[in-house]
């Protein structure tokens, strides 16, 4: 009420020297106008389903980095370290020789449930240039009927070795493009 008066009171002692009747309807026309736009506050933008779209992916993809970069170490027949299996259900298959040389992490056809919880089935296929820890060596990593936790993930990563920066610490450049089927 004491902002009606105030407004009125603002009104009502203009130069023009309106009408109260006058005076009354532009108060109450600038109050209600006031509380409209008051009440306008934009909604906060709260479905976090896209981020946690977006981390997952994010998860996903750099996980089949680290498997790639696990088994990169490995021979024909070895098995992974860090992402060893419950009935060692993956098989390295990796030729050095040829030019691409050529790794093929495969999981199975049925879920194969790994040391950090995910179950895991189909191929992660992964073709580099160079030495595998050499600079300017180009690692090309893609999918064949890959799940995790039955989400298909499907698409590349590739992932350019840039060498060392000048506190001597390796650096890469990683682009994927690819999708998660839910």
């Amino acid at each position: 009420m004491k902002l009606l008066y105030y407004f009125y009171s603002i009104f009502s002692k203009n130069l023009f020297m309106i009408s109260n009747k006058t005076n009354a309807v532009i108060v109450l026309t600038t109050v209600i106008t006031l509380f409209v736009f008051a009440a306008c506050v934009r909604e906060r933008d709260t479905d976090i389903e896209i981020v946690k779209e977006e981390v997952l992916g994010e998860m996903i993809y750099d996980n089949a980095l680290a498997i790639v970069d696990d088994a990169a170490t490995k021979n024909t027949g070895e098995l992974l370290a860090n992402f060893k299996t419950s009935g060692y259900c993956a098989t390295i298959t990796h030729d050095t020789l040829s030019n691409p040389r050529t790794l093929i992490i495969d999981f199975g056809g049925i879920n194969c449930m790994c040391n950090d919880g995910r179950n895991r089935r189909g191929r992660i296929l992964a073709s580099y240039t160079r030495p595998y820890a050499d600079s300017t060596n180009v690692t090309s990593i893609t999918f064949d009927g890959y799940y995790v936790n039955d989400i298909l993930v499907t698409g590349q990563s590739t992932v350019s070795n840039k060498g060392t920066n000048p506190l001597g610490q390796k650096y890469f450049e990683i682009s994927t493009e690819g999708k998660m089927v839910l």
